[in-house]
């Protein structure tokens, strides 16, 4: 994720929990970690486009650890 305050990277499988409202997306990780993110501050690409891409990549990735 790229922002007007910088860049996060974190593996896929290091994300337990995706909520979303109206106005932010909260992104859980495994270490106590919640990247909460204005919609509005997301400066490059499309913010839907976004968390629809972490969605299906977290699923994917929670779908092979499963089994």
């Amino acid at each position: 994720m790229i922002s007007k305050f910088g860049m996060s990277k974190l593996n896929w499988n290091g994300i337990v929990k995706i909520e979303e409202t109206d106005n932010h997306f909260f992104i859980a990780s495994h270490v106590v970690e919640i990247f909460i993110i204005p919609r509005q501050h997301i400066l490059e690409g499309d913010a839907e486009a976004f968390m629809t891409e972490v969605k299906k990549r977290w699923h994917a990735d929670t779908e092979h650890e499963a089994s």
